[in-house]
């Protein structure tokens, strides 16, 4: 391959492609480049297809699990979803990844703060969202207790499935543009409870609101 008045051998091209790849190159445009550039690099020297082919396989593999997203799951014990080493990528999901909070021992897994999205939600443990915003641009499914004392849950599907409920308490939990598969509680287990809504609530299934039993 020659640049400029540089001829390069291939293993210098190889050394060069993985000195771009091993870059601080974080943004699509970026990535785009890049594979723009070993597709040329591929057109014009065709001698060193096996130099494209170890490009190429190091974008996809790189590149396409932050377009898609990746399967994210819990590791730790009870706590809280912004401490990083509870999840088995040792960071916190993000918007495009698929939350697996799985069987095992009983835990409560709480999310207190922040601004998180994720594509979807699947957990057999007790959640609680007490704070912060969490938005789901799809499924949350529930196979255990999902509890609002806080915070917004936004956009997400809620399937709550073997018999758990969307249980409300407190007065500061808002769902905003969600809908609800299942049981909702809004007062029937906790009194004094304030559910705010936005952006509409479809609900699938029984809404249990308020308790005459809960209330002095």
């Amino acid at each position: 391959m020659a640049l400029g008045s540089m001829t390069l051998s291939q293993e210098e091209e190889f050394r060069l492609i993985m000195r771009i790849a091993g870059g601080s190159i974080y943004s699509i445009d970026s990535w785009l480049l890049f594979c723009a550039y070993i597709l040329l690099l591929g057109i014009h020297n065709m001698r060193n297809i096996r130099v494209v082919r170890v490009g190429l396989g190091f974008l996809f593999l790189t590149f396409l699990p932050a377009l898609y997203g990746a399967t994210v799951t819990w590791i730790g014990g009870s706590g809280d979803w912004n401490t990083a080493t509870n999840w088995s990528i040792g960071a916190l999901p993000g918007t495009n990844d698929n939350v697996v909070i799985g069987a095992g021992a009983s835990i409560t897994v709480t999310h207190s703060a922040g601004t998180h999205t994720v594509n979807s939600v699947q957990s057999q443990q007790a959640f609680v969202l007490s704070g912060g915003s969490l938005t789901v641009s799809n499924t949350f499914q529930a196979s255990n207790t999902f509890t609002l004392s806080g915070g917004m849950l936004a956009t997400a599907t809620v399937v709550m499935i073997n018999g758990a409920w969307l249980i409300v308490s407190g007065s500061s939990g808002t769902l905003n543009g969600v809908t609800v598969n299942g049981v909702l509680d809004v007062g029937n287990s906790y009194n004094t409870t304030v559910l705010t809504v936005t952006n509409g609530l479809v609900l699938n299934g029984t809404a249990l609101v308020g308790n005459p039993t809960n209330y002095p």
